[in-house]
């Protein structure tokens, strides 16, 4: 009996059975096989979450049904691809302080005494997330006992974290402390309530330095950039669910300019001298330990006399964290796999020999983390690194986190959220460099590297003991080199290089492999009318008047961008800026391609076609995948060259916004005034 001739369940339960890749490829097998599919709203969801690179958030049996959460994503997908906003909602916050922070849908915002503009108070507002929500929900927590540096949250563990600068009688220099974000109660999983961070080695600290905290899952980050008005760094993790005792350490003499998670035992530091270093840790965290080096990717080099003043680093959501998950408002149904997250890096370089006005040029690239702690074969020539780092596909049709998770699952009343605790790590296989085109990819749209990644095996060895086991004075002594992988080897094919600014703090804003700012849209008509007269494929960069804040040109990225000069604007008065959207999900570009294709304007052709693809067209989005060259104008030794591949569109529609946020289906345009206060919010919901 053939297997096309058994009953329809029956097969459908088989294929129920498959992984994401196995069942995209049933549906070309058969004809039969490939109507049951297409037939099966549950079958469609998993196949249209492979497409946009995202991961479930809910178990069976839950609802909404398969086909409403179909429905769901692929309206909310097409919103996204044209900035075709489903519902809009306007909000006038409090004045607020110099610290805030957007996350899991709630928007938070500290509230400063007047007299030392210390931060006195928390403000939580859950955002609207549909076109029809009632008025947002809002609370504040008062902190009338300790001085707060900084805070960050996690929504879906209903946890706040403040970082305070200790008391004069503590032995610390920082406490951070664990609080229920809903009650500012004591969270009830923290063992430990205040965590200490670095012992004092002198008097207190006569200023604040800057900081920089995170949250994945069980695990909390702390990074302080200046220990004591040096230039030394520290960085440390805790578990702080589970052993909050012990953590993972590090300090760094030369300083660390930013960090961020990539996986739950990997993290990425941004390094003054201008590096990317990618380090390992074990986890779970068992004992106090050091992190391991096992990458550096180098940046463009500078030329003489410059050197790098500023950089920062990050990625939303944070990874490993899953939002708040369910069928009411507010909550998702899916969000994106941990390996696919575009990451932002800002670049910020300094010449000191210049005149003040010419003295900070900034620039920002985009990259995805997963192929620094993966390399493709063509980074590493050793066949045996690149055999112990090959790792399976995550699947995106389980719940989040997904099968090889032992899953620890805490309700909270007071949040009606769930906390997830994942204890076993599953490493998702590295990205593919090139994305290559496979026909049989785009035959059942799904991802060229997800087929091409087969796990290349290496032979096992015995190994002694584990060296934990022995008392720490008797474990051997392991110096671990790290691969030093050169700009020229990894940068070209795997960043994209723009122009930047420093007027705002969030000129560019990410939510997997999103990203999105705001630019002037007569800039942009300059630029098409450049290009139409035959403008290069170059980005050109202006220096950056760090002293003022007045509005600098944004480059985009086709034609020369030196010409253009800022049309001139009355002081305390927000020029109009439309929203532009940047997709580098895989799928995304090559469903554009195909639809300019069937309209016969594919790049490939001439004449009208190809000039209707090449110039800006608000609303319709377009793709940019050739190189571009960043012209750096002596900055680096050479121009900038990057070539990973987006989609693009701009809105129709502009509005007054100084800084732009994003989420799974929201977009915030905040309205900030001349001295940096929120004024105004507008939220589109997707």
């Amino acid at each position: 009996m053939q297997f096309v001739s058994l009953p329809v369940e029956i097969i459908a339960l088989i294929l129920d059975s498959l992984d994401d890749v196995d069942l995209l490829k049933a549906t070309i097998v058969s004809k039969k096989l490939r109507e049951i599919v297409q037939n099966s709203s549950k079958f469609q969801y998993a196949i249209e979450l492979e497409k946009r690179r995202m991961a479930c958030l809910i178990s069976e049996p839950a609802t909404p049904t398969y086909a409403s959460r179909l429905d769901n994503l692929r309206s909310t997908e097409r919103a996204w691809k044209t900035l075709n906003w489903r519902g809009k909602h306007s909000l006038t916050f409090p004045p607020s302080g110099t610290i805030y922070d957007f996350v899991g849908g709630v928007y938070a915002m500290g509230q400063e005494n007047e007299v030392r503009q210390l931060t006195t108070s928390i403000s939580f507002m859950e955002l609207p997330s549909t076109a029809n929500m009632p008025e947002p929900r809002s609370w504040t927590c008062c902190l009338p006992d300790i001085i707060v540096v900084d805070f960050t949250m996690d929504p879906s563990q209903n946890l706040l974290v403040l970082v305070a600068l200790a008391g004069p009688s503590s032995p610390h220099l920082y406490e951070v402390h664990l609080r229920s974000l809903t009650t500012d109660d004591v969270h009830p999983l923290a063992p430990m309530p205040v965590l200490p961070y670095l012992s004092k080695s002198g008097p207190d600290l006569s200023s604040v330095a800057s900081v920089r905290i995170q949250i994945a899952g069980d695990l909390l980050a702390l990074l302080v950039k200046e220990i004591e008005e040096s230039v030394t760094a520290h960085l440390e993790i805790w578990d702080w669910i589970h052993n909050p005792q012990v953590s993972v350490k590090m300090t760094r003499r030369s300083g660390i300019e930013d960090f961020t998670f990539i996986t739950p035992d990997a993290f990425l530091l941004v390094r003054p001298a201008g590096s990317l270093e990618v380090y390992t840790f074990p986890n779970p965290i068992t004992e106090n330990s050091a992190p391991i080096n096992k990458f550096n990717y180098g940046f463009p080099a500078l030329s003489d006399g410059y050197m790098y003043w500023y950089m920062n680093l990050s990625t939303n959501p944070t990874t490993w964290s899953a939002p708040r998950s369910g069928n009411n408002p507010g909550e998702q149904l899916y969000c994106p796999r941990p390996e696919d997250r575009i990451y932002v890096c800002t670049v910020c370089v300094f010449d000191p020999a210049a005149d003040d006005a010419q003295r900070v040029h900034c620039f920002v690239f985009f990259f995805n983390a997963y192929s620094l702690l993966y390399p493709p074969e063509e980074w590493t020539p050793n066949a045996a690194i690149r055999g112990s780092r090959a790792r399976k596909h995550t699947s995106s049709r389980y719940a989040y986190p997904y099968p090889g998770h032992t899953t620890t699952v805490q309700e909270h009343s007071s949040a009606g959220t769930l906390s997830t605790s994942s204890r076993q790590i599953h490493h998702p296989s590295h990205p593919s460099s090139n994305d290559a085109i496979s026909s049989l990819f785009y035959t059942i749209s799904t991802s060229a590297r997800l087929l091409d990644d087969v796990p290349i095996s290496t032979p096992s060895l015995p190994y002694p003991s584990h060296p934990l086991n022995l008392p720490e004075f008797m474990r051997p002594k392991v110096i671990h080199t790290p691969l030093n992988i050169s700009w020229s080897t990894w940068g070209p094919p795997s960043t994209r290089w723009f122009p930047e600014c420093l007027n705002s703090d969030w000129q560019h804003s990410v939510y997997g492999m999103r990203t999105v700012d705001s630019v002037r849209p007569e800039l942009l008509l300059q630029l098409q009318s450049r290009h139409r007269e035959g403008g290069v494929n170059t980005l050109a960069i202006r220096p950056v008047d760090y002293h003022t804040t007045s509005p600098v040109a944004e480059g985009h990225h086709d034609p020369d961008t030196s010409f253009i000069t800022d049309p001139p604007i009355e002081e305390h008065i927000i020029p109009p800026r439309c929203i532009r959207l940047r997709d580098y999900n895989p799928y995304s570009i090559w469903e554009c391609l195909r639809e300019q294709e069937e309209r016969g304007q594919s790049e490939s052709e001439g004449g009208e076609g190809k000039e209707k693809t090449s110039c800006m067209m608000w609303g319709a989005p377009r793709v940019v995948k050739e190189a571009t060259s960043l012209e750096t104008r002596g900055v680096f030794i050479g121009d900038v060259e990057s070539r990973l591949p987006y989609v693009e569109v701009l809105s129709k529609e502009t509005f007054k916004v100084t800084d732009v946020m994003m989420d799974q289906c929201r977009l915030l345009l905040l309205q900030r005034g001349f001295t940096g206060v929120l004024e105004h919010v507008d939220i589109l919901t997707m």
